[in-house]
């Protein structure tokens, strides 16, 4: 009888794999519950990251570049908490648009950043009320955007939605700024659905 010889690290990776199923299993009434389980939110997973951005920029019919500048804060912000090695920081500030986008929008910002290396990560939203412009349409439109950084420099994707004159714009791309300066630039590939 010949044994099948499995390396070490597989042979953990297999037991952590069935361990894993053999929970999932006991929550969900039995192993093919559980297969259908993981595959179900797998699925999903995809479906919301599906929705929330462009499937390519290639697709996009134009191109827009240009400057920003970060405006003064609101009372109270930033708020900044330390715990541990980490400091957390949530932002607001007003950004204005000059260039390919115009206009000023609402930014809000959710920061961790590692103390001892001074890397950081974090996400966020902008929200154009109306009065922003880009391929010469005009109207508002919502962003989200994943951001990271060292120092004072960083560089987010974001992933734009239109609404009013803008409905049916889908916009994507980098935006690179200084948290010294408060200035940056942006290439957003664009297009409209409508």
């Amino acid at each position: 009888m010949s044994k099948r010889l499995v390396p070490r690290g597989d042979r953990a990776s297999e037991q952590v794999g069935s361990s894993v199923t053999s929970v999932i299993a006991r929550l969900v009434g039995g192993r093919r519950a559980a297969y259908t389980c993981v595959a179900g939110v797998a699925a999903l997973l995809l479906a919301v990251v599906a929705m929330a951005a462009p499937a390519s920029t290639s697709a996009l019919a134009g191109v827009a570049n240009g400057t920003n500048q970060f405006g003064t804060r609101p009372a109270g912000y930033p708020i900044v908490t330390v715990v541990g090695g980490h400091t957390f920081v949530t932002d607001n500030a007003p950004i204005t648009y000059s260039g390919g986008l115009t206009g000023t929008v609402d930014s809000w910002a959710y920061l961790m950043i590692n103390n001892s290396t001074g890397l950081f990560s974090g996400f966020g939203y902008e929200t154009c009320s109306g009065g922003c412009t880009i391929g010469g349409r005009t109207g508002g439109f919502d962003a989200i955007f994943t951001l990271s950084g060292s120092g004072p420099n960083f560089r987010r994707v974001e992933t734009l939605s239109g609404t009013g004159g803008l409905a049916g714009l889908v916009a994507r791309g980098p935006f690179e700024g200084s948290l010294a300066t408060g200035l940056g630039t942006y290439s957003y590939a664009y297009r409209f659905n409508q």
